[in-house]
């Protein structure tokens, strides 16, 4: 499995994060703007908005897939993938096969350093399959690192440690 140097960073940088805990504290207009942008990105989602979604990615940011989310689907070659592929491939996909699909982000930890921070948050999902009578749910932690480049905060990478649930998706050729 081969990890690119931009995956170290993001996972050096996290593990930074975490161990020194915040080095300024932030105030809470950051803290509103971060919240905001992970709910404009978990509200688009449960809307079917995708351009919604894909506007609360920073350029070059990174899905982290650390294991598959349904089954029979494999991880593939390496754990990072450019988020905005990512959720431009998946997003349609859930949006024609779900009959409703809510995502709800709760925030449970958010550290700020200067232009970084990292954003724990507890995600809750309920969805109704279409032809399906019985909706699904699921619970599941992400972590996003969010960035501000100068035009306000982004999310510049997404990991999550959602175990794959039973649904068959079917993979083309």
């Amino acid at each position: 499995m081969k990890i690119s140097n931009l995956v170290i960073r993001i996972i050096a940088l996290l593990f930074l994060t975490i161990s020194l805990g915040s080095l300024s504290a932030a105030s809470e207009s950051e803290h509103s703007k971060i919240t905001s942008v992970i709910n404009t990105f978990n509200e688009s989602l449960s809307a079917k908005n995708l351009d919604g979604m894909l506007s609360t990615f920073a350029p070059g940011s990174v899905q982290l897939t650390l294991r598959a989310a349904h089954a029979e689907m494999a991880v593939g070659d390496g754990i990072s993938s450019d988020l905005k592929t990512h959720w431009s491939t998946i997003g349609p996909v859930l949006f024609t096969t779900m009959k409703s699909y809510t995502r709800t982000a709760t925030i449970a930890d958010i550290q700020v350093d200067g232009d970084v921070a990292s954003v724990w948050t507890r995600i809750n999902t309920v969805s109704v399959a279409l032809g399906a009578d019985q909706s699904r749910q699921s619970e599941f932690t992400e972590l996003y690192l969010i960035v501000n480049a100068g035009n306000g905060w982004k999310i510049g990478a997404v990991a999550d440690n959602r175990k794959p649930d039973s649904m068959i998706i079917s993979q083309a050729d």
